[in-house]
């Protein structure tokens, strides 16, 4: 059976059980389904916020990391469902429900953008070539900075290449120092600035001597090399800053959750 078959009988059957839940629980008065919905949305979040714990433990790592992401987005679409149903799709009333309501739409979009972001960017980083694990991108970086002042200096050492130094400190010295271009390539703008500054060492290559060609020639390689790589760091930085909004909000939708119960559970004694 086929990857998207299994996809499809798990939303199948998710959809039958949240359809049989909102049967079972119209056929109880308003209160009760009130009471139904949120000690289960409740009861989900917390699962949710215990994943995280569970599949670290030991007797639980056979288990792959697709297994419980798959987990996560399902129970996680599920507690969504319940708890459109738990306001009845109106706007709650108050503040403290408002920032409850808000909190967890917010979480519900972070996760969905998460679910997004690891469809999406490891076939990109695929399409961009080796894969370079994250514990060896600074050498890399290192790598391509030292690559290119070599070349700058044997450029040096067997002609007078003023203009090629006086450029590389303007406008090079700083890209091949660092990460660069980061939002760019994590919202998919064009480089502009990049492409202009290799067709300015590409026009240098008609004035320059034969040393003078191969350091430029370097240069606008590893250029290329420098802007892949910053490609993928851009794409694995967001594979781990989107946790960043995802678990703190989630960390404070359960604990709203918390205290509405408690408020809730207040007003039920004192009415």
């Amino acid at each position: 059976m086929t990857r998207q078959q299994w996809r499809i009988i798990k939303l199948f059957f998710l959809t039958a059980f949240i359809i049989a839940y909102v049967y079972t629980a119209q056929r109880y008065q308003i209160a009760l389904i009130s009471y139904i919905t949120g000690w289960s949305l409740g009861t989900l979040v917390l699962l949710l916020m215990l994943l995280t714990v569970i599949r670290k433990l030991p007797f639980f790592s056979i288990c792959n990391a697709r297994f419980w992401s798959q987990c996560h987005i399902y129970i996680g679409l599920f507690a969504v469902a319940i708890f459109l149903y738990h306001v009845d799709n109106g706007w709650p009333k108050g503040i403290f429900n408002n920032v409850l309501l808000i909190s967890f739409l917010i979480s519900t979009l972070s996760g969905l953008f998460g679910i997004f972001v690891y469809r999406r960017v490891p076939k990109k980083l695929l399409r961009q070539g080796p894969y370079i694990p994250s514990q060896d991108m600074l050498f890399e970086y290192n790598r391509i900075k030292l690559e290119a002042e070599h070349a700058l200096k044997e450029a040096s050492l067997e002609s007078d290449c003023q203009p090629i130094q006086k450029f590389y400190l303007k406008h090079l010295f700083n890209f091949f120092n660092a990460p660069s271009n980061t939002f760019r390539y994590i919202f998919g703008l064009p480089n502009n600035k990049e492409h202009f500054l290799q067709r300015e060492l590409t026009s240098m290559l008609r004035y320059a001597n034969e040393s003078e060609q191969h350091c430029l020639t370097r240069l606008i390689t590893l250029m290329n090399d420098k802007n892949s790589l910053d490609y993928i760091y851009a794409q694995k930085l967001l594979l781990k800053r989107w946790l960043v909004v995802h678990i703190p909000l989630a960390y404070v939708v359960c604990l709203l959750i918390v205290i509405h119960i408690i408020l809730v559970s207040a007003f039920a004694l004192t009415t």
